[in-house]
């Protein structure tokens, strides 16, 4: 196929035909007017010469309006929450996770993204958890969905991802998925964290390392307490939502309604918490990030500290997240709760559905038999 130039110097070049991964594909590769180049990818000749046009659009050797990636995501977004479809938190994710599904090609038109686009974003997700990966695949099938009815896409390429391709199907992969975060192997591997934990430098890292496991606490919602939902007098830490606050840091809301709730101050804590809030402001963070902004703390750093601890104190290495489930199973096995009642206390709505598949990891316990002397049996 031929080129097409530009006067300010912006060329297309292909499609040049590769082998890759035992597959077949065609490159184009698009040079703007300040000699940037950009590549891109079909699954088939016919694909390439459009992705060629297209190519030629964007770089405006032709007068029809062009949706690029970039524009059909805002405009899926803005869709979004214009039909308050989502809260804020999911709306936030959700975006990130279409965004990063655009990659480099977020300026290429949204009619050039083919089943080879998906089947390369999959292979970049490879590494996450398998529940990651479904739902990051779910929203941008979603997304994908949204322009074939607007007329940006003929079909849904997602839609051709055949299920032998999707890490997270089959049984195994399930049975996988859900048996939830690691935990930690047992009562003395709890006793083990907790007497690591202690020995820390600093009161953020003795606290924050421990708050998961004594009270069930999601890793937001630990990085995200302030100042002013630590009660003393009533021994309760609240956990609710919070606005943008006058220096314009920006708010934080709970997972969901029954997120918002309190709970028990672990005692052991309680000389730490007051180092650590003092006479502050209680609108200000409990755990103070050591950024410029001084705001909260990123979700790598609790997992980081929960996972120096694990070394430290010679236990399975888990994630802050392995933590709260080990809370949910400590609540099954030792304190004897109930899924509902452990649902509530780790703020599920949905009577300890998610809790009893996902989180606690203990069977039922059932009495053994127990041998007297003399070989009675009782």
């Amino acid at each position: 196929m031929g080129r097409r130039k530009q006067a300010e110097g912006g060329r297309v070049h292909g499609p040049y035909r590769e082998e890759h991964g035992g597959r077949v594909r065609y490159r184009v590769v698009q040079v703007d007017r300040e000699g940037a180049k950009a590549s891109f990818f079909a699954s088939t000749e016919r694909e390439a010469e459009k992705l060629v046009k297209a190519c030629w659009i964007e770089l405006e050797l032709a007068s029809t309006p062009v949706m690029t990636v970039e524009k059909a995501i805002d405009a899926w977004l803005e869709h979004k929450e214009a039909t308050k479809a989502w809260g804020k938190r999911t709306f936030e994710r959700t975006g990130a996770d279409v965004r990063a599904f655009g990659g480099d090609g977020m300026q290429s038109p949204v009619s050039v993204v083919n089943v080879a686009w998906v089947r390369t974003y999959l292979g970049r997700i490879g590494e996450l958890a398998l529940a990651s990966q479904q739902s990051r695949f779910h929203a941008v099938s979603e997304f994908l969905t949204w322009c074939v009815k607007r007329g940006h896409l003929t079909v849904n390429p997602a839609a051709e991802i055949d299920d032998s391709e999707k890490a997270w199907m089959g049984k195994r992969a399930r049975r996988k998925m859900g048996r939830g975060k690691p935990q930690l192997r047992n009562v003395a591997e709890v006793r083990a964290y907790l007497a690591a934990a202690a020995k820390a430098d600093s009161a953020t890292d003795r606290v924050a390392a421990v708050l998961p496991l004594l009270t069930g606490m999601r890793s937001g919602e630990v990085r995200h307490l302030r100042v002013g939902d630590v009660d003393f007098d009533a021994d309760r830490l609240w956990i609710r939502d919070q606005d943008d606050d006058e220096n314009g840091e920006e708010g934080w809301c709970v997972k969901s309604a029954a997120g918002r709730r309190t709970v028990d101050l672990p005692e052991l804590l309680r000389a730490d918490f007051v180092s650590l809030c003092g006479e502050k402001d209680p609108d200000g963070f409990v755990f103070v990030s050591n950024r410029g902004d001084r705001g909260a703390f990123e979700r790598k750093w609790l997992n980081r500290l929960v996972q120096r601890v694990c070394a430290e104190a010679k236990t399975r290495v888990i994630c802050a997240h392995g933590l709260r489930d080990t809370f949910t199973s400590l609540m099954a096995e030792v304190a004897r709760k109930s899924p509902a009642e452990i649902a509530k206390l780790v703020g599920h709505a949905d009577q300890g559905k998610t809790a009893k598949k996902h989180y606690i990891g203990v069977a039922e316990h059932h009495a053994g038999l127990t041998l007297l002397q003399g070989g009675a049996r009782s």
